[in-house]
């Protein structure tokens, strides 16, 4: 696999040359429209807005494959997100379009270096980096690279397809594993992914010892896919997941009980402290500013600045109130001065 990067600095002329090429086939889109290439370049540009001095935002990259290997959409998604994982693209827009005009597979990806968080992803040497990611991909995927001009023989291309199936259950289990608390769960998780478990019992007994994890005509121990998914390695997960959960719920009833024992308070009452924050709660902020448009920016700062102005004013855990000088430091301020013109 090799990659490519063309800098073309401008979103609406990659999303064109992208989506209207003949055959092509949108695989994957996160935080744009897919259904056509203005809309998807509006919403790029809306979002490179954030840190208007980075004009230069657009990532264009290709992978393309060997001619020998014939790799699914879904696996062409997973290469393609490690990719930008391993680039540093993380927490913004990009979208993932296979075309199908050559005689060997390859992809295009757009994505956005300013994340949604208004944050500009270092492009410096990225072309470079993007190189080194693809050869490190290569090997990870049991790819051909891209310089072998041998002659791969069938075995050769069993044994890579076999390393591309245990490279998906190991990426799909870690997206599920931190969501479940026991097998039961996790299996119910991999199954409409088409992942099934297997597992091995001591000879005579009923007692679980083993587990392996099947996706089509292959399958391999857990401890194969990754030493954490051995049978005994899920369980200390699980154990880690479910004391997560209960230390989260646990801290969610203290909280609602501390609001509780205020929401008498003459400061909650005056003001109405809780309605108002549960007007400008992140959902609420989210649902409120509806599409992007050129009030969406101001709807958010309004939004996070008056959630501000509340919780300066509500109750701190001690007592007392944010912005306020408790008694002991008026005390102590008083006690100060009155030494002084002594």
């Amino acid at each position: 696999m090799i990659s490519k990067y063309i800098s073309s600095g401008s979103f609406k002329r990659s999303c064109n040359y992208v989506l209207n090429k003949k055959e092509a086939e949108v695989l994957c889109a996160v935080g744009v429209r897919s259904h056509d290439a203005n809309l998807m370049a509006i919403d790029f540009e809306m979002q490179r807005l954030l840190h208007a001095s980075k004009n230069n935002a657009c990532f264009h990259g290709i992978l393309s494959f060997h001619p020998n290997e014939k790799p699914d959409n879904a696996l062409m998604v997973l290469i393609a997100q490690t990719y930008l994982n391993n680039l540093g693209v993380e927490n913004t827009q990009y979208t993932i379009v296979r075309h199908h005009d050559k005689n060997h597979a390859h992809l295009h990806i757009i994505a956005n270096l300013v994340n949604n968080e208004g944050t500009v992803i270092s492009d410096k040497w990225i072309g470079l980096r993007g190189k080194k990611a693809a050869q490190a991909l290569t090997l990870k995927f049991g790819l051909i690279s891209a310089g072998e001009k041998k002659k791969i023989g069938s075995n050769q291309i069993s044994l890579n397809k076999m390393e591309l199936v245990r490279n998906e259950i190991r990426y799909t289990i870690t997206n599920e594993i931190l969501q479940c608390s026991s097998l039961a769960r996790l299996e119910k998780a991999l199954l409409p992914q088409g992942i099934h478990m297997q597992f091995k019992y001591r000879r005579g007994t009923q007692q679980i010892e083993g587990i392996s994890f099947r996706k089509g005509e292959y399958s391999f121990k857990g401890s194969s896919i990754d030493r954490r998914f051995s049978y005994n390695g899920l369980h200390k997960i699980f154990r880690v997941v479910e004391l997560k959960t209960k230390i989260k719920d646990s801290s969610t009833q203290n909280n609602r009980s501390k609001y509780s024992q205020n929401a008498d308070s003459p400061l909650a009452s005056k003001d109405n402290h809780a309605s108002r924050f549960d007007k400008y709660s992140d959902s609420a902020i989210y649902q409120n500013t509806g599409d992007l448009n050129s009030n969406t920016l101001e709807n958010v700062h309004a939004a996070l600045a008056e959630i501000w102005k509340v919780a300066i004013s509500l109750p701190a855990e001690d007592g007392n109130y944010f912005g306020h000088i408790t008694e002991d430091k008026k005390k102590k301020k008083r006690n100060r001065d009155n030494s002084m013109r002594m």
